[in-house]
């Protein structure tokens, strides 16, 4: 199926939840994994269906350990949660996260082929980083940007330098970028985030998801109804970025032994709208 790399530049907030409420709203069977080098945090924040802290197995270190043998379905190491996502949980330290440099290729390549769509939270993406290998792997990076200029900045020099990376890989990946802000805010930010990027053309401005401190407390014990802000500003988002995907892509649901998230489908199911890219 497909890779969806969710990341940040200067320490924008948001990209854990970001990721969840994606695969949330996703229109096929979808599960979050938590590769920040700098340690995760959903493992805390989250909950199993039955209201239990999840375990700390099988987790992201269990799934590199396998991945030695060859490529491991992600199905068998994400653990199921109360938001109605599969999520395979992240290091609990950033000190694990050396041990596993030499391996994000071959976890990449696991990823990339899992029998369902996986969005990934790489957390802050620096040149350089050890996570490269997987975002040079996905489908789509979706950058998360701050509503500030300062942060607009940042985000272009470094969409900019992204293009550059990744131009000889045959157009993988697609990049898009989106914001995170309060929602009466959004169609004001949105609209300078197109001013400030209109010379990158390739970058496709996804829109904004909406901060709802109340959204994100509910999403850790149960799964999140399409009347949450959170979760009506993410429905277009999600679209957005499936429009961005190789086309077509036949879905197997029968092959997936995932739950097919929480029921959220954005309207229209099936029939995505051309979106195209905007600067």
């Amino acid at each position: 199926m497909s890779l969806v790399v969710v990341c940040s530049v200067s320490g924008s907030p948001g990209v854990s939840t970001t990721c969840v409420v994606l695969a949330q709203a996703w229109p096929r069977p979808a599960c979050v994994a938590e590769l920040d080098v700098s340690g995760g945090d959903l493992q805390h924040r989250l909950r199993l269906p039955d209201g239990s802290l999840p375990p700390a197995s099988p987790s992201l270190v269990f799934y590199q350990a396998r991945s030695r043998a060859g490529r491991q379905d992600v199905r068998g190491f994400a653990q199921p949660t109360a938001a109605g996502v599969p999520v395979l949980f992240g290091f609990d330290s950033v000190e694990k996260a050396p041990a596993l440099r030499e391996w994000w290729p071959r976890i990449a390549e696991g990823l990339v082929t899992s029998p369902v769509d996986v969005f990934a939270d790489l957390g802050r993406f620096l040149p350089d980083s050890p996570l490269t290998p997987v975002a040079s792997a996905a489908d789509v990076l979706v950058l998360v940007v701050p509503p500030s200029a300062e942060g607009l900045v940042h985000a272009r020099h470094r969409l900019a330098a992204l293009q550059g990376e990744f131009e000889q890989r045959r157009g993988r990946p697609r990049i898009g970028v989106l914001m995170v802000t309060r929602h009466r805010d959004a169609d004001r930010h949105v609209a300078a985030m197109r001013t400030v990027l209109a010379s990158l053309p390739q970058v496709s401005v996804l829109g904004a998801i909406a901060t709802d401190t109340g959204s994100v407390h509910r999403m850790a014990t149960k799964a999140m109804s399409r009347n949450d802000r959170l979760t009506r500003s993410a429905l277009p988002v999600a679209e957005a970025i499936l429009a961005l995907l190789p086309q077509p892509a036949a879905v197997d649901v029968a092959d997936s032994t995932m739950p097919t998230t929480a029921g959220i489908a954005p309207p229209g199911r099936g029939q995505v709208r051309e979106h195209k890219a905007t600067g």
